[in-house]
């Protein structure tokens, strides 16, 4: 795509992932993303939210995987 992937696009802008992030990410994050919204969501002390940022980082990792083999 010619975008540099760094968190803030792994996490809250690749339209690539942006189905994992419906259902893993709270809108509030990715919707306007910026830096800030980023380390708002990175510094989380809730649970849900760490288990669900885990969880879009791995199914997220899994399908750029498949991607890059294609």
């Amino acid at each position: 795509m010619g975008v540099l992937e760094n968190e803030l696009h792994f996490l809250l802008v690749c339209p690539v992932y942006a189905d994992l992030r419906l259902v893993y990410i709270a809108r509030k994050y990715y919707l306007s993303a910026s830096n800030n919204k980023l380390n708002i969501l990175l510094s989380s002390k809730n649970d849900d939210t760490i288990k669900n940022l885990a969880t879009y980082i791995y199914y997220a990792t899994l399908q750029k995987q498949i991607i890059m083999q294609l």
